[in-house]
């Protein structure tokens, strides 16, 4: 623009110039005057139509300059007015001739000094137009585009870059807190955005540095890219912002994480679960109280010797013979070498299990429930089985039977039972280990 006008004013003076050759010559308008006076070299005074001219003998090239009403300067080129320079009702307009009044291409409001591009009614210190606009008025702001199309507008806290075709919002940032953070991958559509990175490799990258989340000024989530052992951590916080749980990938160099419970009352820890105590290599769960709610007896895994009856969850099992430290199906009545009872039987699971996995003494297949409750097979061919009844080994296969001879079955009680059995063959819910 400042060259427009810059250009504008050497021609108004290349007129001045000639005008001083011609004062006083005829051919000017009827009544038209030009003289010197007052502080102005020259001064063109006329009754009305253009004020003055300058142009070629041809009349392909013309400036006009009309001081009457609205000022204005018109520029004509090749035999039409192309430009024009216009101050119409206190406001500047500067754009294609015929067309200043409603489509300036520049635009300056006197009331706020806004300037549009495209438009005459610019809505902020600068706005540009690329069509049909319906942007908002925030202070400060820019739109480069078309509203409902592909543009981007820019305010002090705002950008926002939109395509057209239906690709939706590809880049959209803002300082409030409310306002979300968009940006697209416009080729494969996965919206992955980075912060401190220019190549995201999820939703949401960010490198070399933590993520916190807050309710007001109170910190809620803190994750953290260098926490203890330089691994990634996360500290929950309480509605007060004071820390509740720690969620570290390694709790030393090396080593593996843990998560940490405190009270947040004294700031005491209430729980731990370490993946590598006291770096020994070992996992430990550290806890005041432990409560299982999906199973009702403890378990230790033994391998179990193949057996004519098959191995199922209720089977009476003793310890076998041959010093292997394997188990193997009960075989004998009021065998003193009873241990257990296959656990699972009847929809009663194991609460606790118990097992060295990679020691051939301590491992095995089966989890033998040696404690709590448990359904074991039980048959009634030396009476019927009442609650309150101890049980021991029958002499068929795996399974168990009322204690009739209370002097032999010491040692080879399996518990007390818990539900009856009146006849034949069935299942029993038996407490272990009472005697």
């Amino acid at each position: 623009m400042k060259k427009l006008l810059l250009s504008a004013g050497l021609i108004f003076c290349a007129f001045c110039a000639t005008a001083q050759k011609g004062a006083g010559t005829s051919g000017g308008a009827s009544g038209s005057s030009i003289s010197a006076a007052g502080d102005f070299t020259l001064e063109v005074d006329h009754p009305g139509g253009q004020g003055a001219r300058i142009k070629s003998q041809s009349s392909y090239s013309v400036v006009d300059v009309d001081g009457m009403g609205d000022a204005s300067v018109r520029f004509k080129s090749d035999g039409v007015f192309q430009w024009m320079l216009w101050n119409f009702q206190d406001d500047f307009r500067i754009g294609k001739h015929g067309s200043l009044l409603n489509d300036p291409a520049i635009f300056i409001e006197n009331d706020n000094n806004f300037v549009g591009i495209g438009d005459d009614n610019p809505l902020l210190r600068m706005h540009v137009f690329g069509g049909s606009e319906s942007i908002g008025s925030a202070t400060g702001f820019m739109a480069i585009g078309n509203d409902g199309s592909s543009h981007m507008n820019l305010d002090p806290n705002e950008i926002d870059s939109y395509l057209s075709s239906g690709e939706g919002t590809t880049l959209y940032l803002n300082y409030n807190a409310e306002a979300p953070v968009y940006i697209r991958d416009e080729l494969n559509v996965i919206g992955f955005a980075g912060i401190g990175t220019t190549a995201p490799q999820e939703k949401l990258t960010v490198r070399d540095g933590d993520f916190l989340l807050e309710t007001g000024s109170t910190d809620k989530v803190l994750i953290e890219n260098s926490g203890s052992g330089s691994g990634g951590e996360i500290t929950l916080n309480t509605n007060t912002g004071v820390k509740s749980i720690e969620i570290r990938a390694s709790d030393g160099t090396g080593l593996a994480g843990e998560i940490l419970m405190y009270d947040p009352s004294d700031n005491s820890k209430t729980m731990e679960i370490d993946g590598d105590w006291s770096g020994s290599g070992k996992s430990r769960i550290v806890v005041d109280e432990l409560q299982i709610t999906g199973g009702s007896d403890l378990s230790e895994y033994f391998d179990v010797l193949p057996s004519e009856s098959s191995i199922e969850p209720g089977t009476v099992l003793s310890v076998s013979s041959d010093g292997s430290a394997k188990l193997e199906a009960s075989k004998l009545a009021y065998d003193a070498k009873v241990v257990g009872v296959v656990s699972g039987a009847n929809g009663v699971s194991t609460g606790l299990m118990l097992q060295q996995s990679g020691n051939e003494k301590t491992d095995g297949e089966y989890p033998v429930a040696i404690a709590g409750r448990v359904y074991v097979k039980a048959e009634a061919s030396q009476g019927a089985i009442r609650p309150g009844d101890l049980l021991t080994s029958s002499a068929v296969e795996g399974y168990a039977q009322k204690v009739k001879r209370y002097k032999k079955a010491q040692g080879a009680i399996i518990g007390k039972a818990l539900t009856g059995l009146d006849e034949g063959e069935g299942y029993v819910l038996v407490l272990l280990g009472v005697k």
